[in-house]
């Protein structure tokens, strides 16, 4: 019995940081470019160091004002 709760609260974390790091990549790159244009990505430099870019859209007249509300805000 103790093995199967054991499994059983194993298994759900795993659920919930899988679940969570999905959340947060579809809102940082899915919802982030189609609501407000923002794009996100990190690339290497020569010596090795991590840098990390981002790209918003230059016409922000373009946004819709609900979607752009509901982006900031949520």
């Amino acid at each position: 019995m103790t093995s199967f709760l054991s499994d059983s609260s194993i298994l759900c974390i795993i659920i919930i940081i899988m679940s969570s790091a999905f959340d947060f990549w579809t809102v940082k790159n899915v919802s982030g470019r189609l609501l407000v244009g923002l794009k996100w990505w990190s690339k290497r430099e020569p010596d090795g160091s991590e840098k990390w870019c981002h790209e918003c859209r230059v016409d922000e007249s373009k946004n819709n004002l609900v979607d752009t509300s509901f982006f900031w805000i949520g």
